[in-house]
């Protein structure tokens, strides 16, 4: 089992990360992680965190602690200043992103896990992508996808992502909504193995709109929930995001409306373990819950427990086989 740990932007602390996750995850003569991204950034990372880790470009390393290296980005490390989102930074985690679901795409790895990048920095680059989500589902050529967070039992799937509160009401359909829901239950079922998970779906407004009081979006909610009940599969919304969440235990995913309503819990809860699970892709992609962390970019102070998660569901998720996204109806 290959999977491919994306470095992120080189001047957060992706590589460090990356780096620290790989020595505290069990690897065998069966599995083994490829890091894709820079050797002068990876090297600088070992060399800082006096590291015994060893980078190969070949397949199988004679070292124990040789881990394998995909070079997608050959700028000296010194363009990379630590905490300094720039054109070059995302550039450069722009091109190992591109590296890494190519070999994925190949064949060549299994899954991918993806380090932090920045916004900012894909801007500097011009990259118009307002996230991993959005970039690989284009890609894939993905026709539905979604952003589910991993938080131990807690599990959430978002309707909208990255994006104006203010635009949100307008992509709260009842296609989006079923899409999310079908999509977190396949997951479930397949990846995780559960028989008849029950999802709950959050309404947009506050007290499930009170009868179309306070809008109107929850009829769209009401009819995903009918939709995907029709389809065998166990729903139940709109329900207030407040005490849905006070509940969340009742059930096995929640799909919310927009990046906060579902964020605010999870970060609660797991703040330093969650994870990030793209659903719908041709591809197995998952990446720790955090960002790049400028502030502390290169001080060795960054937690490796959501990387250590989001590698270890990647393999759990491989070990489970492919899955079929396409609609159900």
């Amino acid at each position: 089992m290959r999977i491919g740990i994306v470095m992120g932007d080189p001047s957060g602390i992706g590589p460090e990360v990356a780096l620290k996750a790989i020595r505290f995850v069990d690897w065998n003569a069966n599995s083994c992680p490829i890091l894709i991204g820079s050797r002068d950034v990876f090297q600088r990372e070992i060399n800082r965190l006096n590291l015994p880790t060893h980078l190969s470009c070949e397949e199988n390393s004679a070292s124990p602690d040789g881990v394998r290296l995909v070079e997608s980005v050959r700028e000296e490390v010194n363009r990379f200043p630590y905490g300094k989102p720039s054109k070059q930074s995302g550039q450069a985690s722009y091109n190992s992103i591109l590296m890494a679901v190519e070999l994925a795409a190949s064949g060549s790895l299994d899954a991918i896990v993806t380090s932090p990048i920045s916004k900012s920095a894909f801007g500097l680059a011009g990259v118009e992508f307002p996230g991993h989500t959005e970039l690989l589902a284009q890609l894939t050529k993905a026709p539905r996808y979604a952003m589910m967070l991993a938080a131990g039992k807690l599990k959430v799937t978002l309707v909208t992502t990255h994006m104006a509160l203010s635009q949100v009401g307008t992509q709260i359909t009842a296609g989006t909504v079923f899409d999310k829901i079908e999509l977190s239950a396949i997951f479930l079922s397949h990846y995780l193995k559960l028989q008849s998970p029950t999802i709950g779906v959050c309404a947009l407004n506050p007290h499930a709109g009170e009868g179309g009081k306070f809008g109107t979006e929850e009829k769209e909610i009401a009819e995903a929930v009918r939709d995907a009940n029709n389809s065998a599969i166990k729903a139940e919304g709109p329900l207030p995001a407040d005490s849905l969440f006070a509940h969340w235990q009742k059930y096995d995913c929640v799909v919310s409306c927009y990046h906060d309503q579902g964020l605010i819990p999870v970060k609660m809860l797991a703040f330093d373990t969650a994870v990030n699970v793209t659903l719908g892709l041709p591809i197995v992609r998952t990446s720790p819950d955090h960002g790049t962390a400028f502030d502390i970019a290169g001080e060795g102070k960054a937690n490796p427990d959501s990387m250590i998660e989001a590698i270890k569901l990647a393999r759990k998720m491989v070990l489970a086989g492919r899955v079929e996204w396409k609609r159900k109806k």
